[in-house]
């Protein structure tokens, strides 16, 4: 966001919130649009191929349940922005589709 600023020649006097200066270039943040496009191909390069990193990913891992509170699970973000009526398993299905997947993942992310 500095780069904005310097490029405008904003000082940090003027107080300028970060959305004024975004709206004054006409641009916005980009940033967590990239990550989660790169999560989302990272899942579902995951999902086509069987892996430790998916039976991580899928809680499998044998042994007793830990106590306290449970962990967030890595893809429940993923969850809460996809289709509402998707759960995990359709979401697997969907990754083994590779065009299917390919557009999904580019409807979501946009």
């Amino acid at each position: 966001m500095w780069i904005w600023h310097r490029l405008l020649n904003i000082s940090w006097t003027e107080h300028k919130k970060n959305d004024e200066v975004l709206r004054t270039v006409e641009t916005r943040r980009e940033l967590m649009d990239t990550v989660k496009t790169r999560q989302k191909r990272w899942l579902g390069h995951l999902l086509q191929h069987g892996s430790l990193v998916r039976t991580v990913l899928e809680g499998r891992l044998p042994g007793k349940k830990g106590r306290g509170r449970p962990k967030e699970m890595l893809l429940s973000w993923l969850l809460e922005t996809s289709d509402k009526d998707m759960d995990y398993s359709q979401l697997k299905e969907l990754a083994q589709e590779q065009a299917r997947w390919r557009r999904w993942q580019t409807k979501t992310c946009l």
